[in-house]
């Protein structure tokens, strides 16, 4: 049998934990629509940022064998760290690194048709973060983290046909309601709790669905039967309707 398809999810620790059951992450979601379907392949790594999943990024297509139909590259969160840290990625840089990422992927054989799906990074509460992060928020501003948001969502509608993104920044923002805080949307102030991701993954199916209609789980092709369409079971079946009319 032939490989099947798979579905490559890129990027940082907020890719890493969406397998998540506890917090509905998305990359779990996805799994259950695609099963017998597609393989979805969590390549996400904690703490990295654009320059360090570049040079990874090489490596994960050199492992590929299979067509890939999707990539979702959800990148930046790391990169907004302020300039004395070492996630930090200038903003230019990290516009360049996410065109870079897609050349490479276009370039690879099995990717060569995928869609590219990028995600806007999420907003971040300082407050939060005092309370839960080692570095105490001392890393991050929000305005910083907005910007490369504006970045993401900039290059991948510049990347053209079979490339699309979801501003999950601004989703998430337009959904804060009174005072500043995404305690119902964060874990700690940086990562996505149960509600966060259960937004994301609506957003991405939904962008599937609309967007790109021959990736709907339905249209993708099982890589076996149900096993109610198997003969012998369609035999069976037949059978036992002539010994219930008897």
């Amino acid at each position: 049998m032939a490989s099947p398809p798979s579905i490559v999810l890129f990027g940082d620790s907020l890719t890493e934990q969406a397998f998540s059951h506890e917090r509905h992450g998305f990359a779990a979601s996805l799994a259950e629509s695609y099963v017998r379907r597609a393989d979805v392949l969590n390549r996400g790594l904690s703490g990295y940022n654009s320059d360090w999943l570049l040079s990874f990024l090489e490596k994960v297509l050199a492992a590929q064998v299979s067509e890939v139909l999707l990539w979702v590259i959800w990148i930046g969160a790391n990169d907004a760290c302020l300039p004395e840290f070492p996630f930090h990625v200038p903003l230019d840089r990290y516009r360049s690194n996410l065109g870079r990422m897609v050349s490479l992927i276009r370039s690879h054989a099995p990717s060569k048709n995928a869609k590219i799906l990028f995600l806007t990074p999420p907003p971040v509460d300082i407050e939060m973060l005092k309370v839960h992060h080692r570095r105490k928020g001392r890393d991050r501003r929000v305005d910083v983290t907005e910007s490369y948001a504006e970045a993401c969502l900039e290059v991948a509608r510049g990347l053209g046909e079979g490339v699309g993104v979801i501003d999950f920044h601004k989703a998430v923002k337009e959904r804060v309601v009174g005072s500043w805080s995404l305690q119902q949307w964060m874990t700690d102030g940086l990562h996505l709790g149960p509600k966060g991701y259960k937004l994301l993954n609506g957003m991405v199916k939904e962008y599937i669905a609309t967007e790109w209609k021959e990736l709907k789980p339905a249209n993708v092709p099982l890589m076996a039967p149900w096993v109610g369409d198997l003969e012998v079971v369609k035999e069976w079946e037949k059978a036992q309707v002539k010994h219930d009319e008897l």
